[in-house]
């Protein structure tokens, strides 16, 4: 028996059945891979994060819908879920996101979406939710020390408390990048506010997040 090719070819499987949604037959493939020693952790979270990465590719060139998609992650959170159960020793997530809908905002589908997309290419997500005050970002700021702050909206009247919310983030904890996103905004209006980045769509949500953790 040819292990080495019978190990790439499990590793596919793995990314296929993220990039189908195929949570079923992802856990059988993962157990083969758990009875199989030579197969590491490692590996198969790599394999995992290909079929998600796949899967936004598809989201952002519209050959995917936003339902496929949801479907993509809840099989990518699953494997995880599973590698968890089985004992696997995860790696930890290095960068901390703190995300929430500002106060005044009631709709948080968008954000909820985004920050599942996040969660699934390697953040570490703190969700606060929908009516994130000021106060309430700043205090779990300091709880929790993330690397970038989200915000969305999607309604114009909130907009001027999110141009508050991010004057005083940048003003106490002026090394943290702020994301915004929502129909409310575009780029030009997340700039003049003081946002440090504009996510367009969740399909765009995590290459932003990582141009911003780059930037200086």
């Amino acid at each position: 028996m040819d292990t080495d090719r019978d190990t790439l070819r499990m590793l596919e499987e793995i990314e296929e059945c993220v990039c189908r949604g195929d949570t079923p037959r992802l856990r059988d493939v993962l157990s083969r891979c758990v009875s199989a020693a030579d197969i590491s952790a490692r590996s198969i979270i790599e394999a995992l994060t290909r079929g998600m990465e796949r899967s936004r590719d598809g989201l952002k060139s519209s050959r995917l819908s936003v339902p496929g998609f949801l479907f993509t992650v809840d099989t990518f959170r699953d494997g995880i879920g599973w590698m968890r159960q089985a004992g696997l020793e995860l790696p930890e997530p290095e960068v901390t996101v703190l995300i929430g809908v500002v106060e005044g905002e009631v709709h948080d589908l968008g954000k909820n979406i985004v920050a599942a997309v996040l969660e699934a290419s390697g953040f570490r997500v703190v969700d606060l939710g929908r009516q994130m005050s000021r106060d309430c970002a700043l205090e779990a700021i300091q709880q929790h020390k993330p690397s970038i702050v989200a915000l969305s909206a999607m309604m114009s009247t909130c907009i001027p408390g999110m141009r508050e919310s991010i004057a005083w983030i940048r003003k106490l904890h002026p090394g943290v990048r702020i994301l915004v996103g929502g129909a409310a905004l575009d780029a030009g209006l997340a700039s003049s506010i003081g946002a440090h980045g504009y996510a367009e769509s969740a399909a765009t949500a995590t290459d932003e997040a990582n141009r911003l953790i780059r930037s200086p």
